[in-house]
């Protein structure tokens, strides 16, 4: 897996008097994969996703006992953490090789996950930024699933959404409900709300009068928009209801 270089923090340290202070990234270097070098990199807030991070010790001279390096995740969690109780926290001895490569799940919520790592007392942190997920697949699910001939409706309306690559919707997917269709056409019906986040546990419900026969209903989700990544796919559906006799 290609890793390429990110900027670290750099706090000096003196060795000793007279001696030059010795910089972090002369002793620590944090890496995370390439998305665009890399095909099984994805950075993407899904909940499925999976990042590769490096840490390693760029210090010179021969070693004659291991060195432990923690790295922390501020959001997200390791794929295989060694404390189930502490997901965010990698900790690993560097005995012949130079560098551990930790990987975390990204989680469903988009934006800049902040990544630290500590090795003998000097520490580095960079960013990874989780871009939205795109979506491939919308079902509307209503409850109950038919109207009732010749007298006011309210169904329950839900949506099922689907990412891509077999990943969930990010948090701060939005939906958009209208009616595109309803019989006969002096008819009433209506959606409320009509625009929702997806996460939210506010009811929707679609109303009608007593002379609808049949009801058309889109949805619309629109993933949430993250500075410095690509935008992701919308997905819509629509549902017709009709009236049982």
């Amino acid at each position: 897996m290609r890793l390429f270089m990110v900027a670290v923090a750099s706090s000096a340290l003196q060795v000793g008097c007279g001696n030059p202070s010795i910089e972090s990234n002369e002793v620590i270097q944090l890496t995370s994969c390439d998305p665009l070098t890399d095909s099984l990199c994805r950075p993407i807030a899904d909940g499925h996703s999976l990042v590769t991070v490096g840490a390693c010790t760029a210090a010179s001279g021969s070693r004659v006992s291991p060195l432990n390096v923690t790295v922390q995740l501020s959001g997200s969690a390791w794929a295989n953490p060694p404390d189930p109780t502490n997901v965010r926290t990698f900790a690993a001895s560097l005995v012949k090789d130079t560098c551990t490569h930790p990987v975390f799940i990204a989680d469903t919520s988009p934006g800049p996950v902040r990544i630290d790592a500590e090795l003998l007392g000097f520490h580095a942190t960079t960013f990874v930024t989780l871009g939205p997920a795109s979506l491939v697949a919308l079902t509307i699910v209503p409850t109950p699933a038919v109207l009732t001939a010749r007298q006011v409706n309210t169904i329950s309306v839900a949506s099922n959404v689907r990412g891509a690559n077999g990943g969930d919707p990010s948090r701060g997917t939005r939906i958009a409900y209208s009616i595109t269709q309803v019989v006969p056409s002096t008819a009433v019906a209506y959606v409320i709300p009509s625009d929702t986040d997806l996460q939210s546990t506010t009811p929707v419900q679609l109303h009608t009068d007593s002379t609808v026969t049949s009801v058309t209903i889109a949805a619309m989700a629109t993933p949430p928009t993250v500075p410095g990544t690509g935008a992701a796919t919308g997905v819509s559906g629509t549902l017709t209801l009709r009236a049982l006799q």
